[in-house]
């Protein structure tokens, strides 16, 4: 249940960001990133949604609620792991235009992990919004 909630304030964070980009006359990086993609057989699309929308999202939140959160709770206290850990995760990504949005998006799942006492519940908030962003842009629907 946790992690169909969190997937839906990730799906309006991603939305709320996509308007702010869009505003500001800001590209979306992702979707320049993806377009190459755009057309490729179904089997193929299949493989990429699988790896952007399910092996991404096991894979990150095994180490950054898993291990770094920990981590920092464990060393530095709950302020902290939050912090430390959105933060790596959103820099780890690469994006300096979606530092904030991703930092936010750590911010939620650290809270899904801490407050489900799992990590299964931010590993469904992420594969939620990865799979829509990932079809969406694959799709060419954005």
């Amino acid at each position: 249940m946790w992690g169909v909630i969190g997937g839906s304030v990730l799906l309006l964070l991603a939305l709320a960001d996509g308007m702010v980009l869009q505003f500001l006359g800001l590209p979306q990086p992702q979707e320049a990133e993806l377009a190459g993609f755009r057309g490729l057989p179904f089997q193929q699309f299949l493989l990429i949604l699988g790896a952007g929308a399910i092996v991404g999202p096991i894979a990150e939140e095994l180490f950054f609620r898993g291990y770094v959160f920990n981590a920092y709770l464990s060393q530095k206290g709950v302020v902290t792991a939050y912090l430390g850990s959105a933060l790596i995760f959103s820099l780890l990504h690469g994006e300096v235009i979606l530092v904030v949005p991703i930092f936010l998006m750590g911010l939620v799942l650290a809270f899904l992990y801490r407050r489900s006492g799992t990590l299964v519940a931010p590993m469904i908030a992420h594969m939620i919004n990865n799979g829509v962003a990932f079809a969406t842009f694959l799709l060419g629907t954005r």
